[in-house]
C-alpha cells in the first residue's frame, strides 16, 4: 500500500502541462524583449536591446555594403554592367549585414535573459526563464 502511495504522490508531483511549442516560446521571447509588462512599456523593446540593435545593424550593414559591392561589381563585369551590379550587390549585402547585426544582438540580449534563440526559433530557456516569460498553460511557465 506504501508504494501505491508513494507513486500516486509522484505522479501528484508531476507537471502534466504540454511542453511550449514555437507560438508559446515565441510569446516568451517578446516578453522578455519589452520594456515592462504593463501600459505603453508592453509595446516597446528594452531600450538597451534597441540600441544594440542598431550599432550592430548599422555596422554590419555598412560591412555587407563594401562586401556586396565589390561582389556585385565582379558580377557586374561579367555582364558588363559594373554599375548596377555594384548597386544591387551594395544593395543586398547592406541587407544582409544589417538583418545578421539584428539577429546577432537579439541572441546575445535573450542569452542574457536564459533563453536559447536559435535562427529557426527558440532552441531552450532555462527554468528561472520558463517561469518568469513562459506562459502557465504550459510545462515550467509561471507567466500570468
Amino acid at each position: 500500500m506504501e508504494n501505491v502511495i508513494e507513486y500516486l504522490e509522484k505522479v501528484a508531483a508531476e507537471d502534466n502541462r504540454p511542453e511550449a511549442g514555437y507560438v508559446g516560446k515565441s510569446m516568451a521571447v517578446n516578453r522578455a524583449m519589452r520594456q515592462t509588462d504593463s501600459g505603453t512599456g508592453a509595446v516597446l523593446a528594452d531600450p538597451k536591446l534597441i540600441k544594440e540593435r542598431l550599432g550592430k545593424g548599422l555596422t554590419r550593414g555598412a560591412i555587407g555594403t563594401i562586401g556586396g559591392g565589390v561582389l556585385g561589381y565582379l558580377a557586374g563585369m561579367a555582364t558588363k554592367n559594373k554599375a548596377i551590379g555594384t548597386g544591387v550587390g551594395g544593395i543586398l549585402g547592406a541587407n544582409a549585414g544589417f538583418y545578421n547585426g539584428l539577429y546577432s544582438a537579439d541572441k546575445e540580449y535573450l542569452k542574457d535573459k536564459g533563453i536559447d534563440q536559435r535562427f529557426y526559433g527558440t532552441k531552450d530557456m532555462t527554468p528561472e526563464a520558463k517561469k518568469k516569460y513562459l506562459s502557465t498553460k504550459y510545462k515550467g511557465g509561471g507567466y500570468e
